[in-house]
Formats: structure tokens, sequence, C-alpha cells
């Protein structure tokens, strides 16, 4: 038995081949054909194996043989044989690998002067002399020697992939290119409508920019050099506009009429006032590290010089609201601790506002202080002033304090012969005592009179 099967076959079904097999007397179906092994010899080569035997129906002895694509890639006859090792080895079918099967051409196409159908014509890499082949799609593909025949319209398609095109014309609409946005490119020829309010950029890069005005929302703090802000008459108009601690060399700062804004800048730069009004200067307005009724350690971004806040007023805020000021003696910017010349009433908690004033000399500063800080202690504080004044040495090798002077003028005064006795508040009780001597006059004691 032979069959045509065309080379490389794409359908599975066509490479299907059915055969018999009979059993030893050579005439009844052999039933146990599945387990045979099938042998095929191409062309009059060796045999070798290519699979198993399939059953189609087993009791009429009825098998086949499903051959691959790589079984049917070459051209000539394929012996197919069976090993059927319980019976005998047989021949079963004789397969032709062909170019061209003509069992599969049908009617409905005119080939060699015969009518078929549902065919499937194939042209083979092979030379071709008068041929005109017509093709309405081209699968995409790469082509070598291929002429297209295009259209008299041209080529219009409705979107070109990436790609390099020579000798091809696009028409563009009459209104030009129109998108929304345009990409970072160097582009020649190209000319883009700019809508009337101007170029809206939420970013200006670095650049150098001719005929530009931009419109500012926001400047971020850093050093600025011949930089002007200007065109707002009302302060209250500029919104998330800060100036930062630093160098603003050049810089002006137009239109601004509030001068009780804060400049928190150093002395050496401040310059000029702004508006009509003179700002209120300070070094420094910060919250502090901690410290102790007479020290204080100010924030970690403050300078590290030496003396710097040297006679410089510094007022501290306690949380309860309640404020208190001390003059600086001495600063060490190593450690941004602070000596006072004067106790604060309340030590200095972590966190406390603190603004820092310029001063003079400490010692100076002292005095031009002292009035304002006698008035901003709280009631306690007062009294911690006072207890501390009287209960100050007036000298001596025997202790003689305020307090004590104020006795004599004020307590019960006693004298027994030449001792004189000076009684605290409550004339009871002795606070210190004296010798005295007598004249001509006797004095014999001292009563306390009514307030």
């Amino acid at each position: 038995m032979a069959f045509l099967i065309e080379k490389d076959e794409a359908s599975a079904g066509r490479r299907f081949v059915p055969f018999r097999l009979f059993s030893s007397n050579g005439t009844a179906p052999y039933t146990g054909g599945s387990n045979n092994t099938m042998l095929a010899s191409l062309n009059g080569a060796a045999q070798i194996s290519i699979g198993s035997v399939s059953v189609v129906s087993a009791n009429a002895g009825m098998y086949g043989f499903q051959l691959t694509q790589s079984n049917v890639s070459t051209l000539g006859s394929l012996a197919l044989y069976t090993d059927n090792v319980a019976n005998y080895p047989q021949h079963v079918a004789t397969v032709q690998v062909v170019n061209n099967n003509p069992m599969s051409i049908q009617s409905g196409v005119v080939i060699a002067g015969g009518s078929y159908s549902s065919t499937t014509v194939r042209l083979d890499l092979v030379a071709y002399s008068g041929a005109t082949v017509g093709a309405g799609n081209f699968a995409p593909g790469v082509y070598s020697g291929v002429s297209f025949s295009v259209r008299d319209s041209g080529i219009a398609p409705s979107s070109y992939q990436a790609g390099n095109y020579s000798g091809v014309s696009v028409e563009v609409k009459t209104k030009g290119i129109a998108q929304n946005s345009i990409v970072s490119t160097n582009y020649s020829g190209v000319s883009f409508e700019i809508l009337t309010g101007g170029i809206q950029t939420t970013s200006i890069g670095k650049g150098t920019y001719s005929g530009v005005t931009v419109e500012i929302n926001n400047i971020a703090p850093n050093t600025y050099s011949g930089v002007t802000i200007q065109g707002h008459t009302n302060y209250a108009n500029i919104s998330n506009v800060t100036l930062a601690v630093g160098t603003h060399s050049g810089a002006t700062i137009q239109g601004i009429l509030d001068p009780s804004q804060i400049w928190n800048a150093s002395r050496s730069s401040y310059t000029a006032v702004i508006g009509f009004g003179a700002a209120s200067q300070v070094v420094s307005v910060s919250t502090a590290q901690g410290g102790t009724t007479s020290t204080i350690t100010l924030n970690s971004a403050e300078t590290t010089t030496d003396s710097f806040f040297n006679g410089a007023l510094l007022m501290i805020q306690y949380a309860d609201g309640s404020r208190a000021g001390a003059i600086i003696s001495s600063y060490s910017g190593s450690n941004r601790s602070a000596l006072f010349l004067n106790a604060l009433p309340v030590a200095v908690p972590s966190g406390a506002t603190y603004v820092i004033y310029p001063g003079t000399d400490a010692s100076i500063g002292m005095s031009v202080w002292s009035s304002y800080l006698t008035r901003s202690l709280s009631a306690s504080g007062e009294r911690s002033l006072a207890s501390s004044i009287m209960s100050t040495n007036m000298g001596g090798t025997t202790a003689r304090l305020f307090q004590q002077g104020w006795e004599l003028l004020r307590n019960r005064v006693q004298i027994s012969g030449s001792t004189m006795t000076v009684y605290k508040g409550d004339d009871t009780t002795s606070s210190w005592t004296a010798t005295i001597s007598t004249g001509t006059a006797t004095v014999y004691g001292v009563t306390p009179g009514i307030a």
C-alpha cells in the first residue's frame, strides 16, 4: 500500500498512515499490535525505530501510525514495518514524500487546464519565469527581492510604527501637528502655537532666558545674589515666601509695608529698613536643649564662635507662658553653652523658646537691662531676688547680713547692762547681740512702735 504525503506537511491528519496486521497464518487479524514498534527505512537506508503503533480496531486487525513533520521532511520513499515480535515483522505501507500531492488539489482554481476546489497553492523557493502572482495581503516578515505594487492613492495607514522611512510622503492636516505636550528634543522648521497665557510650566530649569516673564509662587531657602522680588503692595499677599537665614547679597524685597516683621539675620547683614518702618532685629530665635537657673544650652544650630553672645539679653518662655530674662556673661561655641550674669527664677527646660537680643559688654548690659528684668520677673521671682539681697553678707569676720540691719531699725531692741539684744520679727527670739557703752545719759531699751 502506497501513500502520497507532501514534504513538510503541516496538517497532522494528512500524515496518519492506516494499515492492517495479520497473525502468523496470514489471514486472521492480529489483535495485539498496539505493543509493536514502528520501523522505517527512508530511500533504502537501514531501518530505524520511529514510534509505537496506534490501535484503530484491534478485533479487526486495523492499526495506524502518526508520522511527525520531521518524518516527512525529506523527499523519497519511506517504507514502514512492524516488528511484530510475537509473530513476524510485516511491511505495512510505503509513503512517497513529494513536493505536491495532486490528490489535495480540488475544484475552484484553474491549474494546468483542470478545475479544483479548496486548493492550497504554495510557491517554493525556486526560479519562476513568466509567472504572475496576485496577493491581497502580505504577512509581517522579511522579504528579499520582492516588489510590491502600491495603489494610486499611495500608502495610507492610520498609524506609522517606529522605523526608518525613505522616500515616503505623509500628508499633514491643514491645522498642523496638534498635540498637548512637546517632549525635549531638537525641532527644525516646526511651528508651535503658544497659549495667550504664555509658557505654562511647573518647573523652570537652570538656563538663560530672554524676554520671559515668570510668576514665582515659592522661593526655597537658598543663597540668592542679585535677586529682586517686587510687585506686592501688601505683605499679607505674599504666600509661602521665605528668605532663609543666610547671605542675601544684592537681594531686595520691595513693597512690604508692615514694619513689625522680624528679619532673622545676623547684625552685620542688616543694611536697610523695610517699607516705611524699621524691622525689629534679634540675634536669634530658637529652642533650648536644656539648662539650669544660671546656664543654658542653646540650639545645636547656633554659632560655634566663642563669646559671640556675650552681653546679649536672653529672654526665655516657660511652658506656663511666664517669661524671664538674663544677661549672657560668657558663651562657649564648642558646646553652645551660655553662662548668665544673673540667675533665672526657674531652671531652663529642654524645648523652651528663647529670643536673644543684641547687647553690649556684660557689665554694662547688667545696668541697662536691670530695670527691665525686674519688671519681667514673676512675683515669686521678685521675692526670691529680695531674699537673696537681704541674706547678703556686708563683710567682716562675723557675718553681718543686710536683714540684721533692718531688724535693728524695726524690731524689738533691749539693753541690759552693757548688752544690747536685737530680736527677730516675733520680738521674742534673739537675732544678734552687741556690747554698748553708756555715758551721762542712761538708755534702758527701745520698744518698737505701731507701724
